[in-house]
């Protein structure tokens, strides 16, 4: 059974004084294992949902493991690596794409699952009009090769997909986040409980 969490505590501040902290999370089982898992990037219930939704979709595909987390930046390495062992021609032009452009516009600490499509998008959008049309699907073939090797080394559920028209080109479709609807709490709505807060980590 899949369950929101919300864990309350306080620690000591700046000035002295106590602050209030809000952590959100979920806890499902997956082959008889409980799986539990919080994050300091989910500031709300929704964002809890959202990933609890992302995760039960890649448990249905069959990954029953979670992703390890990797930065861009440490996905990019292994990208470099990986073809030069193959010895690709292009490698010295994947390079520059990668480490000048997209690292740069992306975040080279930027966890390589939270590229979203839309950040691919906005990347378009700024290059547009800086260089032609065939460039900017050149650097995006680029980012999206080295998003489905991420998924195949298993850092990524699922490579994220961009309404730009050089992504739909390469084949991509659009993408967005699951979201939930109605006038009670996201999990509420979603029919998932959620579990009283707790004032320590365990």
């Amino acid at each position: 059974m899949a369950q929101i969490i919300r864990r309350i505590w306080t620690s000591q501040g700046p000035t002295g004084r106590k602050v209030k902290h809000v952590a959100w999370g979920y806890t499902l089982q997956v082959n008889g294992t409980r799986e539990k898992r919080f994050s300091s990037e989910w500031g709300s219930e929704s964002d809890a949902l959202a990933a609890l939704a992302e995760r039960q979709k890649a448990i249905a595909a069959g990954q029953l493991t979670r992703t390890a987390d990797k930065t861009l930046g440490a996905v990019v390495a292994e990208y470099l690596a990986y073809k030069a062992s193959n010895g690709k021609r292009s490698l010295e032009d994947d390079q520059l794409i990668l480490e000048r452009k997209l690292l740069p516009a992306l975040g080279a600490d930027t966890l390589v699952r939270k590229i979203s499509g839309a950040a691919i998008a906005q990347y378009e959008k700024g290059r547009t009009g800086q260089v032609k049309p065939g460039t900017i699907a050149n650097e995006l073939s680029v980012l999206r090769h080295l998003l489905r090797l991420a998924k195949r080394w298993g850092y990524l559920n699922a490579a994220p997909r961009s309404s730009s028209r050089s992504a739909r080109r390469g084949g991509c479709g659009t993408w967005s986040p699951m979201r939930s609807r109605g006038s009670s709490t996201p999990a509420a709505q979603a029919g998932i409980p959620t579990l009283r807060p707790s004032s320590s980590w365990r």
